[in-house]
């Protein structure tokens, strides 16, 4: 058989839909068997169309407890890198979970806001310094270098800081439905 490459760019925050489009792949015959790039590049191969669902956790590091779990819980697991993982698990007539229960929808929520506040204190950490050298500049070029470092800056801060709040959100609805 040979095998499909297809390179699909998205951001972390959007695992649901990402998640979603694995399990049309497989309804369409297009059985996820690697990935690669930081989770950017997809290996399917044809097969028959099946019922799969996927879920997408960040594990922060993948033990071999980790591993375990997953592999006993019926699911197949493969590694995005720094943490990041996808999970995937055949089924027949009612779609399975990964997260069955609210707390672990809201640790996994947790463990995805961890690594976007981390990196958004970095950037706003650097944007007082990229406005400084902005009027520092001593040359246009230079100026016009540093205005966009700056822009970028600012646009992944921005980013990481929606994210961040929508990974709060889900979290304050979640508890909310339950009450924890």
């Amino acid at each position: 058989m040979s095998e499909i490459k297809i390179h699909k760019f998205w951001w972390m925050w959007q695992h649901k839909k990402i998640e979603r489009w694995l399990e049309e792949k497989e309804l369409n015959g297009k059985k996820l068997t690697r990935t690669d790039y930081m989770g950017s590049v997809f290996y399917f191969e044809e097969c028959e169309p099946q019922k799969v669902t996927y879920c997408i956790d960040y594990a922060n590091k993948v033990t071999e407890q980790y591993t375990q779990f997953v592999s006993e819980a019926g699911w197949q697991l493969f590694e995005l890198g720094f943490g990041w993982v996808v999970l995937r698990r055949e089924y027949a007539a009612k779609k399975p979970e990964f997260f069955t229960d609210y707390h672990s929808a809201i640790r996994r929520n947790k463990n995805f806001m961890s690594v976007f506040v981390i990196l958004f204190y970095f950037l706003v950490i650097q944007l007082p310094g990229d406005i400084r050298y902005l009027f520092e500049a001593n040359s246009v070029l230079f100026s016009i270098i540093r205005f966009v470092i700056f822009m970028i800056t600012l646009t992944l801060a921005s980013i990481l800081g929606i994210a961040t709040a929508q990974f709060l959100g889900t979290n304050i609805v979640l508890a909310r439905k339950k009450r924890i």
